[in-house]
């Protein structure tokens, strides 16, 4: 009977699972429907964001999931400007594990959030690049059921702890042919991305020695 419960409160919270404001009611009710609630809230939440406080609060949350090393680069490096507990109580979930999606905006909007927006062009560029490859490497090491994803950075991010397996689950995966893109990086996440079904090119404007080795073993 406690199954079917559960399974009963899955269905009947993801029906919700757009409506923020009323699942995390729910979630306040007792442990289980906390548990069922924060998974279901926490599989795409960029998507139900709403105002400043909401998004402020959203990557509040995400930089205090970081690891010790990384808020201690953080705050040597002077990058953020929100108020961050850098808390070493662990928290109550690992609601990072719970996504399915990563948004291409997500820590670009970080940047904009929490970098101080006074700082010249290259001061921001070099922060936002600690920034983002700290996010990244949270992202990469936690989130095991990403099966879409937007390869909109300059990192190397199949070099990353975690990275074999993370990049194993994807089934789509969008490549934006920046500058920075080469054959070496195109190679690396051919390596490990096996199971690519659908493969987008994006701003492809320039020859790439290697795109087309990396489609055709990729897919």
């Amino acid at each position: 009977m406690s199954h079917l419960v559960e399974d009963c409160l899955r269905i009947i919270f993801t029906k919700l699972q757009y409506d923020s404001n009323s699942l995390y009611s729910c979630i306040l009710v007792n442990s289980l429907w906390c548990m069922i609630g924060v998974q279901i809230l926490w599989k795409n939440p960029y998507e139900t964001l709403n105002n400043r406080n909401q998004y402020n609060k959203f990557f509040n949350t995400i930089i205090y999931l970081l690891p010790a090393s990384s808020k201690k680069l953080l705050n040597e490096n002077n990058v953020v400007t929100l108020s961050i507990p850098f808390s070493t109580n662990k928290p109550l979930f690992n609601y990072i594990s719970f996504s399915s999606k990563i948004s291409s905006e997500l820590i670009y909007n970080m940047g904009l959030a929490l970098i101080n927006e006074v700082l010249n062009s290259y001061e921001y560029q070099e922060k936002y690049k600690i920034l983002e490859q700290e996010i990244y490497k949270l992202l990469i090491s936690n989130c095991k059921n990403i099966t879409d994803f937007n390869w909109f950075t300059t990192l190397p991010l199949y070099q990353y702890p975690g990275a074999s397996t993370f990049f194993s689950q994807l089934r789509t995966l969008d490549i934006e042919c920046n500058q920075s893109l080469d054959s070496e990086k195109l190679l690396g996440m051919a390596q490990i991305c096996q199971n690519i079904e659908i493969l987008k090119i994006w701003y492809y404007g320039r020859d790439i020695p290697g795109l087309i080795f990396y489609a055709q073993i990729s897919v």
